[in-house]
């Protein structure tokens, strides 16, 4: 993305599995940047903008049980 760009991000959970943790359907997702300076989200609906250059990473993290998240890297470019 470069500075300005906005784009909605989404979690989505695997089919249940042995070794996968039975969720509740549906899932409340706290969302996180790791540098606002590069990255800002909105916790709860997942928007990220890129407000300046460089990489970051965005968690998602269910609510209720901190053990459960995942991680997307963002590189932002110069507009």
């Amino acid at each position: 993305m470069t500075v300005g760009d906005s784009a909605v991000l989404k979690a989505t959970w695997p089919a249940p599995a042995c070794d996968v943790p039975v969720l509740p359907v549906p899932f409340v997702v706290f969302w996180r940047s790791s540098n606002a300076a590069v990255v800002t989200v909105d916790s709860t609906t997942g928007k990220v903008r890129g407000v300046g250059t460089g990489a970051t990473t965005v968690l998602a993290i269910i609510v209720g049980d901190t053990a459960v998240k995942s991680a997307a890297a963002v590189q932002v470019n110069p507009h």
